[in-house]
């Protein structure tokens, strides 16, 4: 399986703290069955320096070999959407330096500008993920803003966690009828800790086998992020 959201770069967002705890998060991916994970670091400001997240990204990586753990980290970011119109943002933290972005709205709301955002994204010839909506208070109350979302040109990640009854009833269900409508593009896990929220998929595999079939399942967790991270059409 492939994770293509998940924090795991150490020191720098609310991820893990230290590199041992980053390389625990990626022994537990490895159990869990990932090959590949996209570092997305929150992106709310232009804060990083250039070259921080690559060589945060490269030094991860040499230690995760070192240890002889089977786990491949790409590099990435979670974009706010305040922050779409910024070309050098969108280049700069693009997943895997494709034209796929990882973009990421407030929880409590799905601003008026939504589909302003997906429209500058698109129009700009990058294509947006929108990270987790099943979790977002206005998407809860009407799922079928996802389909004008979708309409618009975006993809749609929803949380591991999500399915499995982590984020409550509620995201769950909300969940279970984007599975069920067929509107959901890909599963991840926004891991952020071995601990707490670890990059853990097989659960949630097993439910979106259970709610979309064997085949639906394989293209959430493994055929669209692989064309992702190989720049191919979704």
């Amino acid at each position: 399986m492939i994770d293509i959201h998940c924090h795991i770069l150490p020191s720098l967002d609310d991820g893990p703290l230290t590199i041992e705890d980053a390389i625990e998060m990626a022994r537990i991916a490895g159990e869990e069955g990932i090959t590949d994970i996209v570092a997305t670091p929150h992106v709310k400001e232009n804060i990083y320096p250039v070259g921080a997240i690559s060589e945060k990204t490269h030094a991860l990586q040499h230690e995760i070999d070192r240890n002889n753990i089977p786990v491949n980290i790409h590099q990435g970011g979670e974009i706010f959407y305040l922050h779409h119109a910024s070309l050098d943002v969108l280049n700069r933290f693009s997943i895997n330096q494709t034209r796929y972005v990882l973009i990421e709205f407030p929880p409590t709301h799905l601003p008026t500008i939504y589909e302003t955002v997906v429209f500058n994204i698109t129009i700009n010839g990058y294509a947006p993920i929108i990270a987790h909506p099943e979790r977002n208070l206005s998407i809860i109350k009407n799922p079928v803003l996802i389909h004008d979302l979708k309409k618009k040109g975006a993809l749609i990640q929803l949380t591991a966690g999500s399915l499995t009854g982590y984020f409550g009833r509620d995201v769950q269900i909300c969940s279970e009828y984007l599975m069920q409508k067929k509107w959901v593009h890909l599963i991840a896990s926004d891991a952020h800790s071995a601990d707490y929220r670890p990059p853990a998929l097989q659960n949630a595999f097993d439910r979106a086998k259970k709610l979309g079939g064997e085949h639906y399942a394989g293209m959430l967790f493994n055929d669209n992020p692989r064309k992702i991270l190989n720049n191919e059409p979704v």
